[in-house]
């Protein structure tokens, strides 16, 4: 079986709908940004992910 490497995103705002796309076979949430910083700091905790003040701050990993 090949494996697959799966889609890391950030979103913008950390509340109820980043559960919608946290846990999927084809992609991993590895970063969000919100105005409420504790939002944003409790979600990225809770699955490993960096969390960010503001979309500004966010960074491709792959640069």
């Amino acid at each position: 079986m090949i494996a697959r490497a799966r889609l890391r995103f950030g979103m913008v705002g950390a509340g109820g709908i980043t559960q919608v796309f946290r846990d999927t076979n084809i992609a991993v949430l590895v970063a969000a940004a919100d105005v409420r910083t504790e939002s944003a700091e409790a979600m990225a905790q809770s699955i490993g992910a960096k969390p960010y003040a503001a979309h500004k701050e966010m960074t491709c990993p792959c640069e």
